[in-house]
Formats: C-alpha cells, sequence, structure tokens
C-alpha cells in the first residue's frame, strides 16, 4: 500500500497563522496535483493500492493549514497531532477499503 504525499506550504505557518490571524488565508498554499500523478504512476506499475490523504487537508486545488476548529499543520510538511488523531479513523477505514480490495 503506498500513501500519498501532503501538499507542502511555502512559509513557516505558525509564524504565518501568528503574523494573520484574522486573515488565514493570507497562509494557503495552491495544491500540486504533479506529485499526486507520479505517485499514483508508482503505485499503478508496483500493483499497490494508494490512498490521497490531500482531500482530507486541502479543497478545491487549496490548502488552509487551519480546518474547522483545527490547526491542521503543525508547519509546512506536517499534518499537527491533533488534526492526525482527528483524521485516524477515516485513514483506517481507507486502508481497510483498499486491503479488501486486493
Amino acid at each position: 500500500m503506498m500513501i500519498g504525499d501532503i501538499q507542502e506550504f511555502s512559509q513557516p505557518l505558525p509564524d504565518c497563522l501568528a503574523r494573520f490571524h484574522t486573515k488565514v488565508s493570507m497562509c494557503f498554499a495552491h495544491e500540486s496535483a504533479g506529485i499526486d500523478r507520479a505517485e499514483r504512476a508508482v503505485a499503478r506499475e508496483s500493483h499497490v493500492p494508494y490512498i490521497d490523504p490531500r482531500p482530507w487537508l486541502c479543497a478545491k486545488q487549496t490548502c488552509s493549514p487551519v480546518i474547522g476548529n483545527f490547526i491542521a499543520y503543525w508547519n509546512g510538511q506536517h499534518v499537527s497531532y491533533r488534526y492526525s488523531q482527528y483524521l485516524a479513523v477515516v485513514m483506517a477505514q481507507a486502508i481497510r477499503a483498499r486491503v479488501h480490495l486486493h
């Protein structure tokens, strides 16, 4: 099984959120589809199931460091502990679905 990468942010998120706490959109990143295509191709060529986590982190090709009541990222490349706990059920369901398909 292959789990895809998440969107990276180009700026330090704690600093950005502190600076723009009333306008979080200043800290958004635009989703990069190129990485996803390459990862999917590798998974397909390797005949392994692929899980794309980006829909849980991005909407309409824009990724926000804040999702609902969560600060979703603790830095530009890692999901926060609290948001990862929230996503644990979703990830487990995605893994089970792909394991049962093969």
